[in-house]
């Protein structure tokens, strides 16, 4: 009996990934032929075309295809250029932190990383009586793939020369921007609290 999965999603891009995903494990050999086929481009779009239409009025880039889980299909479409701005999930940002510093770039991301926490973990500044005390699994995760970037990562970048900023989009990044901007004009702050839409409610930051 072929396998059945049932996909779930709150917003039409999510639950097109998940039917894509869905796909890649109901046949794990599959091609970007097979893809194209299964998910023609009345349906779906096709990728390439959409990068292109994006792109093709820049007279600076270009569109490519790459495998953001693959780290050398980023290092080659990286080679040459100044700084690596991910906008990627966060389960690639180790490949692009690392196709960043192989191809001595800058490196810039909107949301850091939940999927470092092993790095921490075995690394030499890890030591569980000095960690924030959160009850959320997944902002301990999240607090611990940060300070891989900045204790970690962060000294790679400085010592090749180049500069990496993490979390510059809007939560984190401008939220917390906006949160530093207003205590200029405050005498005293007990508690600063974040509430971010993430499609559904969002533990992380608050």
């Amino acid at each position: 009996m072929a396998k059945q999965i049932r996909v779930y999603g709150q917003s039409q891009k999510w639950t097109a990934l998940g039917i894509v995903a869905a796909y890649l494990e109901m046949h794990p050999n599959a091609t970007l032929s097979d893809l194209q086929k299964a998910f023609p481009k009345n349906e779906i779009g096709n990728e390439i075309d959409t990068v292109d239409s994006i792109v093709g009025k820049l007279t600076k880039a270009k569109g490519a295809f790459v495998d953001a889980h693959d780290l050398d299909s980023i290092v080659k479409a990286a080679e040459g250029v100044d700084l690596i701005l991910n906008g990627l999930p966060l389960e690639c940002t180790q490949n692009v932190l690392d196709a960043a510093l192989i191809v001595k770039a800058n490196y810039q991301d909107y949301a850091g990383t939940t999927e470092l926490y092993e790095m921490w973990k075995e690394s030499e500044f890890y030591d569980p009586a000095t960690e924030p005390k959160l009850e959320d699994p997944g902002t301990l995760d999240w607090w611990r793939s940060i300070s891989v970037m900045y204790k970690i990562y962060g000294p790679k970048f400085e010592k090749i020369g180049k500069l990496a900023l993490f979390g510059t989009g809007s939560a984190p990044g401008l939220i917390c921007a906006a949160a530093s901007y207003a205590m200029r004009y405050l005498d005293k702050c007990d508690t600063i609290t974040h509430f971010i839409w993430e499609g559904a409610i969002a533990k992380r930051f608050q």
